[in-house]
């Protein structure tokens, strides 16, 4: 699979935001969460049953339990919960910088138990592409928020526990199915978003509307099925830190899908950001 895929990817990830942002109109954050990983982890357990070329299922170990739990709470339990329940708390331009710290836990991770180079050219197109980021959000940032520190917390240690999944699930996938992992992965992560959402929020209040179905269809089809199993085949083939460099694109792609939905205006902050995150793809890319 070539490297390009990761391009649509983090477009249809940052159509996400545009997504979540309608849907939460109906419903509470963590409920919503757990609608988008359950559905979405089942479906890729169907597909697995009628594959062309189905894998053999043999006994799967106490140990390979363990670890695709653990791959669910960090990727999808902990992750979601972050993204749908902090960004209320600090606003959608912080939450952007925070959770686009991911490349760095990743490139750091990855450097000391994948033995992958990071050298200083990595480093400064990193840097390029996340003052990019910076620069797309700050306006937001400077307009006036209430920074809450529960928020902010949530939000790196969200981006952190996304970064750690990302290096293990490198080595799990190398031995273990793709569809069963991610699958899995999705169904245990987001069945603890559920007992959270029903123990912490109140979910009876869930308008069941037209377009919180549509939401939920597309996050667990497009968003989280489909694009989790092309995340997951990229992460077998190139390096975690390069891919994860990818993850600038998708404020990107929301500035874009803003203008389209929302007719938010391009400003000197944003086409600014812009080159700077494509300056930095193309640097962090060079480096395969």
């Amino acid at each position: 699979m070539k490297i390009i895929w990761a391009i649509p990817l983090m477009a249809i990830w940052g159509s996400s935001y545009v997504i979540i942002k309608a849907g939460l109109e109906y419903t509470s954050p963590v409920f919503f969460a757990a609608l988008r990983a359950l559905p979405a982890g089942l479906l890729i357990l169907l597909l697995s049953a009628f594959r062309s070329d189905p894998m053999p299922h043999p006994h799967r170990s106490l140990r390979d339990w363990a670890m695709v739990s653990l791959l669910g709470l960090l990727c999808t339990t902990a992750f979601f919960w972050a993204m749908f329940a902090g960004t209320p708390l600090v606003g959608a331009g912080l939450a952007a910088v925070l959770v686009n710290t991911q490349p760095f836990f990743v490139a750091a991770i990855a450097y000391f138990f994948l033995s992958e180079h990071f050298g200083w050219k990595k480093v400064i197109h990193l840097l390029i592409g996340f003052s990019g980021v910076f620069l797309i959000t700050w306006p937001k940032i400077e307009s006036g928020f209430s920074a809450d520190l529960f928020g902010i917390t949530a939000l790196l240690a969200g981006a952190f526990a996304f970064s750690v999944g990302m290096v293990l699930s490198k080595s799990l996938y190398r031995r273990l199915d793709l569809y069963w992992l991610t699958g899995w992965q999705l169904v245990i992560g987001g069945s603890v978003l559920l007992v959270l959402a029903l123990f912490f929020e109140d979910v009876s209040s869930t308008l069941w509307t037209a377009p919180l179905l549509a939401a939920i269809g597309y996050l667990s089809i497009v968003s989280t099925a489909i694009a989790s199993l092309i995340w997951f085949r990229l992460i077998k083939f190139y390096p975690v830190s390069v891919l994860a460099s990818y993850g600038f694109l998708i404020p990107l792609f929301g500035i874009i899908l803003a203008r389209v939905f929302y007719n938010e205006k391009f400003t000197v902050w944003s086409i600014s950001g812009m080159t700077l995150i494509l300056i930095g793809i193309y640097g962090v890319e060079r480096e395969l």
